[in-house]
C-alpha cells in the first residue's frame, strides 16, 4: 500500500510540473512586429531593410503587407506592401 500511495504522489507530482511548463508556453511566444503582416518583423529592431535593396540593414525582410504605422519605411509607394519587386 505505501509504494502504491508513493507512486501516486509522485504521478501527481509530476502532472503538476508539465502543467506549470505548459502553461509558461505561451509567454515564451514569438512577439512580432504590429505594423508589419506575412513576415514576423522585431519589434526591437533599430531598423529593417528590404532584401536586395539598397539598404544597409542591419535586419532585411521580404514583402510584407503594411497595416499600421511604416517605422521601417518599407512601404515606398504608401499602397499597403512593402518590399515588393516591381
Amino acid at each position: 500500500m505505501t509504494i502504491r500511495l508513493f507512486v501516486c504522489l509522485l504521478a501527481l507530482a509530476c502532472a503538476a510540473a508539465f502543467t506549470v511548463s505548459a502553461g509558461a508556453t505561451p509567454s515564451a511566444k514569438k512577439r512580432c512586429h504590429p505594423s508589419y503582416k506575412l513576415k514576423c518583423l522585431d519589434p526591437n529592431a533599430s531598423d529593417y531593410d528590404c532584401i536586395g535593396g539598397s539598404g544597409n540593414g542591419p535586419k532585411y525582410t521580404g514583402l510584407v503587407k503594411v497595416v499600421g504605422p511604416d517605422v521601417f519605411r518599407l512601404d515606398a509607394d504608401h499602397d499597403g506592401w512593402g518590399c515588393e519587386r516591381d
